[in-house]
């Protein structure tokens, strides 16, 4: 794979450049840049498979010079220091990201996992996706990359009626009796999808309050969503469930 590594801090980017020459000799590093529009410019004249990119930059952060990528047909690796809003952004749309320091073995990872995606051409879905979530800021995020058996399915947000805990493991409820399990607890989940519309009723559910349809009155109650599905409210959780039906 040829890479272009986008990053203002010089150091951050000869120790990135000295980690893929040694650990992963496949990748040849076609150019080092130190802004946004440096690296739209070595894009056009270098065409690489995959950026290393940087979020945070003085001028343009990586999100807005990734908007103004003409054909969003590369592989995309972000390399940042801790940012959960970016970092949540980025899970949701199935794509990786590197913390700084970059560790080899996760790198490595990375950059196998580039080379998947970029063998099953859905680059350019995943780039949409994520900048579709980024867009959304406080609307909370938009559409959700599910990996599956073949490669990504892509789900719009609003879609999704509610979540069940199975374990570690997450059961995605949608409209037209879709069903979408990944490998992540409900509290991830829950961090992840990071929208105002959902509400942990229970340890086990994550409801789509835009779908709701009644209330049952009980110790906690149900609730009753709009496909009939009837969903445990926890007694702790009432009070705040009450307040967000009455506001």
């Amino acid at each position: 794979m040829r890479a272009l590594l986008i990053d203002d801090e010089i150091d951050s980017l000869e120790a990135l450049g000295i980690l893929l020459e040694r650990y992963c000799p496949s990748v040849e590093q076609v150019g080092h840049c130190r802004s946004a529009d440096e690296g739209l410019q070595a894009i056009k004249e270098r065409d690489p498979d995959l950026l290393f990119l940087d979020i945070e930059m003085p001028g343009k952060n990586g999100f807005q010079m990734l908007e103004e990528l003409e054909e969003k047909h590369l592989e995309v690796i972000f390399v940042t220091a801790y940012d959960q809003y970016a970092m949540n952004a980025i899970k949701v749309s199935a794509m990786d990201y590197l913390l700084k320091p970059v560790d080899e073995e996760e790198l490595v990872r990375a950059v196998d996992k580039a080379r998947q995606r970029l063998e099953a051409r859905q680059s350019s879905e995943q780039l949409e996706v994520l900048l579709t979530n980024i867009r959304s800021g406080e609307k909370g995020f938009q559409k959700l990359a599910i990996p599956s058996v073949d490669g990504l399915q892509f789900v719009n947000v609003s879609d999704i009626l509610y979540c069940s805990a199975e374990g570690n493991y997450t059961t995605i409820h949608c409209v037209n009796d879709e069903q979408h399990v990944i490998s992540k607890t409900l509290k991830d989940t829950t961090a992840l999808l990071s929208n105002p519309s959902f509400f942990r009723t229970h340890q086990s559910y994550l409801v789509n309050l835009n779908y709701l349809k009644r209330y049952i009155k009980g110790s906690g109650g149900n609730v009753v969503l709009q496909d009939g599905s009837i969903i445990q409210v926890a007694r702790a959780r009432k009070e705040a469930l009450m307040k967000l039906i009455y506001q």
